[in-house]
């Protein structure tokens, strides 16, 4: 419940998109093989953008 709601926050809001950017500038995902549908919707509300470096890394 707490994953879809912060999902929809980083959705609908730009300003907490924007201020999770300004406070997490990089991101390293470990396991990315075993995140669900849901954890990867909000790394995506997270962290994607019009940035060419969303400063996020993946490693499977």
């Amino acid at each position: 419940m707490v994953l879809l709601l912060a999902t929809r926050i980083l959705q609908t809001r730009q300003v907490v998109q924007s201020a999770l950017r300004r406070t997490y500038s990089h991101v390293f995902l470990d396991e990315f093989q075993d995140v669900n549908d849901l954890q990867y919707r909000l790394i995506i509300a997270a962290f994607s953008g019009s940035d060419a470096d969303s400063g996020l890394v993946a490693i499977a």
